[in-house]
């Protein structure tokens, strides 16, 4: 019995180890991406997972003149998100979960942690020492 028990746990920890993070994913090319916190709460508060409202000219509009947008609409399902930080941001409505993310590991923004499914691996960016050295001459 206790020899099952430990293989069970055994297969379990292995099994949460190595695909703990590779469900990390957008819900929907509706995700609205913000340069700041704020807008990108806001924004999930005005327009949620409605794409056609999302899509009204004046809501374009507005996104665009806060720092949003949603570039990786048609592309949402191959985007690849690593974790900076989540966080709340109050807002009149109430707290809004907000994370700050690596977008395919070049770009970072914010968005509405409810676009995300899954666990985010944390963003570990890589130096090079090469790279910190000034040329000779």
């Amino acid at each position: 019995m206790k020899q099952k028990m430990k293989k069970s746990i055994c297969f379990a920890m292995l099994a949460l180890s190595g695909s703990a993070f590779a469900e990390c994913h957008l819900k929907t090319g509706n995700a609205v991406f913000c340069l700041a916190p704020k807008p990108a709460a806001y924004a999930y508060q005005a327009l949620g997972f409605d794409a056609k409202k999302t899509n009204l000219s004046h809501y374009r509009q507005l996104m665009q003149e806060a720092g949003c947008g949603r570039p990786y609409g048609r592309t949402f399902k191959e985007t690849s998100l690593r974790l900076f930080s989540k966080g709340r941001v109050a807002t009149p409505d109430g707290w809004v979960s907000v994370s700050h993310v690596a977008v395919n590991d070049s770009d970072a923004y914010y968005v509405a942690t409810d676009y995300i499914e899954g666990v985010c691996e944390p963003f570990k960016p890589t130096t090079n020492s090469s790279s910190n050295t000034l040329p000779a001459g």
